[in-house]
């Protein structure tokens, strides 16, 4: 009897050597083309998150400080009232008139109560008044310095106010002070060289007589004075602030927008008095702030990462900036309606 072999007469075979070098190969051939494939889709998605940021940041920034600037010079009045200011010590930045003011970078001197100014980067200051607070005048007599009004308002000592007639022929500027709801007090005390608010002049011009009273019907309302500037917050990211400054003088800055690192701004002067801007001028150039008439702002806007890659060169107000943040300048023109 033939006995049945249980063996295959075929051999069995494995990979060689050659052959699992070769797929290891190509399989870190495709790893390497998934992994760069991966790294570049990251790259493009920070890019593109980057620059959604500078262009939503850059849109509110340019919001808010051509918002600001538009209101200059607001005294519920148009530009033909004749103004009396009696506020003392008008020179300084967080004090008195014009509208519009501001401060060159790498120019002139910026006052230490600006903390961490980045540098050669200009400032601007605003004074304008209150739009949501109005208080109507009842009763002013001659040569007695209180304002009786209805409609009023808590005013802290010291706060800088504006007053205007009916007929908006005459604007009174000064610190007030609140003698009561309905009572604003304008005393020499309270940082004021006259008491008389009609005269047309300031505190170089003497007054003559005491002027006249504002009737009822004149309105009376704050002064806000704004200050922004570019400065590196608590995580060392240039950001714009601004600088409100309260009834005693104090000023504590509040950031608006990170990512702002450059700001230059330059001044539409009315040099025929014409009304029309004849030419503009950086801050220091300035000679009358009155013959203002128009703003032009330009930012500088940073990413707030770095992105992969080599260093990217922006060239904005004569510097040259390299490294690896996303850049991009944006501006905007504004034609100041009340000066």
């Amino acid at each position: 009897m033939t006995g049945i072999s249980l063996h295959s007469n075929k051999s069995s075979a494995g990979f060689t050597l050659v052959e699992l070098m070769a797929s290891v190969v190509i399989s870190l051939v495709i790893l390497a083309g998934v992994v760069q494939s991966v790294l570049a889709s990251k790259s493009m998605y920070m890019m593109q998150e980057e620059m959604a940021r500078i262009q939503e940041n850059s849109r509110f920034a340019l919001d808010v400080l051509t918002t600001d600037i538009r209101m200059a010079g607001y005294t519920s009045c148009g530009g033909s009232a004749t103004v009396t200011n009696v506020i003392m010590d008008t020179d300084d930045w967080d004090n008195g008139y014009p509208g519009i003011y501001g401060l060159e970078g790498g120019i002139d001197s910026i006052p230490s109560s600006f903390t961490n100014p980045l540098a050669d980067q200009d400032i601007v200051v605003v004074r304008s008044g209150d739009t949501d607070i109005r208080m109507k005048v009842s009763n002013h007599a001659h040569g007695i310095a209180s304002i009786d009004a209805v409609d009023g308002h808590e005013v802290d000592s010291g706060a800088i106010m504006i007053i205007a007639n009916a007929s908006c022929q005459n604007i009174g500027l000064f610190r007030g002070a609140g003698v009561s709801v309905d009572e604003v007090s304008h005393a020499i005390g309270l940082g004021n060289c006259y008491q008389n608010l009609t005269f047309g002049g300031s505190c170089s011009s003497a007054p003559v007589g005491l002027g006249s009273a504002y009737g009822p019907g004149s309105t009376v309302i704050p002064m806000n004075i704004r200050a922004f500037y570019i400065a590196t917050n608590g995580e060392g990211v240039p950001s714009l602030f601004m600088k409100p400054v309260a009834a005693d003088g104090s000023s504590d800055r509040e950031e608006l927008v990170e990512g702002v690192e450059g700001m230059q701004l330059s001044y539409g002067v009315d040099t025929d008095t014409n009304g029309e801007v004849d030419r503009f001028q950086i801050a220091s150039d300035v000679a009358d702030w009155d013959s203002v008439k128009a703003v032009r702002v330009q930012l500088l806007m940073r990413s707030i990462g770095t992105l992969n890659g080599g260093d990217i060169s922006v060239d904005f107000n004569g510097h040259n900036y390299t490294d690896r943040h996303l850049r991009q300048v944006v501006s905007s023109t504004v034609m100041l309606r009340n000066l």
